[in-house]
């Protein structure tokens, strides 16, 4: 981790996760859960530079100029207490794509997928019910047109 050379992996991986998971997940959750989740990081730990480069990658990643082009209906999850990625952030992703949902997890951080898997799941089933999927077939509809419309121009 970085900034952290003196600590061992498992030091490390165990302050890391009290960074990226909420107050209150931590006080609601038993210790051996958290456990858990350092075993699993532990397990898939990347070297100290694959992890440098990762955290690179991640710091330059900007996809903002493309979101607008994702063809189907898109959920925005993000949890409310998130240390690493502002809510701000969250809240941009969702303006810049057309018909996107914002869904804010209250008591959640980063790792909102398993501090709030339920509430997570229930969102998403929420989102695929029937009767939304007739969007995606229209979106596509109009990406093909848009591509037919562009391909006429440049010839």
């Amino acid at each position: 981790m970085l900034g952290w050379g003196s600590l061992t992996a498992g030091d490390a991986v165990h302050r890391s996760l009290e960074e990226v998971t909420s107050n209150v997940y931590r006080a609601e959750h038993p210790e051996d859960l958290f456990d858990l989740i350092m075993r699993w990081r532990l397990a898939e730990s990347p070297s100290p530079i694959d992890f440098y480069q990762q955290m690179m990658a991640g710091a330059r990643f900007n996809a903002s100029a493309a979101v607008a082009e994702i063809p189907c209906p898109r959920l925005v999850i993000h949890g409310a207490d998130d240390r690493y990625v502002p809510l701000v952030n969250a809240a941009a992703l969702a303006e810049a794509i057309p018909d996107a949902r914002l869904r804010v997890i209250e008591d959640a951080g980063h790792l909102v997928f398993i501090e709030k898997a339920k509430e997570v799941s229930a969102e998403i089933v929420s989102f695929l019910k029937p009767g939304k999927w007739w969007r995606v077939r229209e979106a596509l509809k109009l990406q093909e047109a848009r591509k037919s419309l562009v391909s006429e121009k440049l010839q």
